[in-house]
Order: structure tokens, then C-alpha cells, then sequence
């Protein structure tokens, strides 16, 4: 899913973990948006094939969810995260946040393939054993954010989002300062994300999301 308005022209591309969720609450309540797609689109076996919250531009046109003129004509923006920072998120969120989720056979934990299979691993694995296990073995390049952050105008960082919020706004044409509320806050997270990752987990990240960390200029 990601949030269109045709008031203003602007698409909000939903990045996972990234304060999206908290952004789009803002965006629908006080400027009109809506969510594209309205509901996950599904494959013949049932899988969800396009998420109704996360979206790239690429699966908003591919899909027909909107039209090649919609999204070249919009203003286009993200919210992107540290990959170190988002890994560690998600692996919280598998461990603890989402475990609730997991008896539901229309839950997306049980819809996208791969998910639940990963959730069942953490429970039994400490952040660096699931970095191992997700990293360790193919040599090939990972990303957070590129999916989403592909063919957009602006990106806002999750460190300053506020900030670069109300840059947005501007950029736009929406005359108003809005605050961002806290939404969705990870209840498995502990401590920062630096104090969960021994020296092999960070090596491996390094390697995996090199291209990633380079383009967006983040480190550990």
C-alpha cells in the first residue's frame, strides 16, 4: 500500500519500518489521502502478490493500481531507515511483535512466503544467529530500502522524519505544519541497535548492504 492524493499529487511511497504508518495516519486524517491498493492483491494459491501496505512504484504500475501518467506526473516521496537499524526492527517485530499474528491463516505472516518460516527460526535465535543464518551463506547483495526508494523525488530519513516531514509539506503545497504521532513502536526492541550486533553480524551486514549503505550514506 502506498498513499496517493490527487488534491495535492503527491504519492507517499510506505516503506516497512520506517515510521510510515505514523506518516500515512497524518496524511489521510489531515490532508485527504487514500490508500492504494485498498487491500493486499492476491496470487492463484492465495499468497499476497502485492501488499496492500508496502508498495513499491514499480508494483503500483505494473499492477494497473495506478497509471504510468498518475505516477510520472506526482510528487513522489519515502521514508528510508539505517539497515542496520531496520534488520534489527524486523527481527524484533518477528520475535515478539507479530507472534500474536501467527494462528490467523489470513494474517500476511502466513501469506508471504517465506515469513512464517523465519518467525518460527527467531524464536530459537538470538539477532546475530539470525544474521548469520540470513546472510552467512550467499555472497549476494541485500537491500531495506532500494525497492522503495526507486523513481521517488524526495527521501525522508527515519533519524530526522519530523524535519524532513514538514520539508515534504512544502515541496508539495501543503500549507500546514503537521506533527507526526508516535505509531506502531516496536514492543520487541531493546536497548539500540548497535548493542545487538557482535562483530561477525556486522561484517556480514557491511558486505550484504554495501551498495545500500553507500548509496544512502549510512553506517553503523
Amino acid at each position: 500500500m502506498s498513499l496517493y492524493s490527487e488534491r495535492f499529487g503527491f504519492i507517499f511511497v510506505m516503506n516497512p519500518r520506517t515510521g510510515c504508518t505514523a506518516t500515512a495516519e497524518v496524511l489521510t486524517s489531515k490532508l485527504g489521502a487514500h490508500y492504494v491498493p485498498g487491500e493486499d492483491r492476491l496470487d492463484e494459491k492465495g499468497r499476497i502478490l502485492v501488499q496492500k501496505k508496502h508498495t513499491s512504484l514499480r508494483e503500483l504500475q505494473e499492477h494497473n493500481i495506478l497509471t504510468s501518467d498518475q505516477i510520472s506526473q506526482a510528487f513522489k516521496f519515502v521514508t528510508i531507515r539505517n539497515p542496520f537499524d531496520s534488520l534489527y526492527s524486523l527481527w524484533a517485530k518477528k520475535k515478539v511483535d507479530y507472534v500474536k499474528l501467527s494462528d490467523d491463516p489470513n494474517s500476511f505472516v502466513n501469506r508471504l512466503p517465506g515469513y512464517r518460516e523465519d518467525m518460527d527460526f527467531i524464536q530459537t535465535a538470538s539477532f546475530s544467529e539470525w544474521i548469520r543464518h540470513r546472510y552467512g551463506k550467499e555472497k549476494r547483495q541485500s537491500s531495506v530500502n532500494l525497492k522503495y526508494i526507486t523513481g521517488v523525488n524526495m527521501t525522508l530519513r527515519f533519524e530526522t522524519l519530523q524535519q524532513d516531514f514538514s520539508r515534504a509539506l512544502r515541496a508539495f503545497g501543503a500549507d500546514a505544519e503537521l506533527e507526526i504521532p508516535l505509531i506502531n513502536k516496536t514492543a520487541g526492541r531493546q536497548g539500540h541497535y548497535r548493542e545487538q550486533y557482535d562483530p561477525a553480524a556486522r561484517t556480514l551486514v557491511e558486505q550484504a548492504f554495501k551498495r545500500e549503505l553507500d548509496l544512502t550514506g549510512y553506517g553503523f
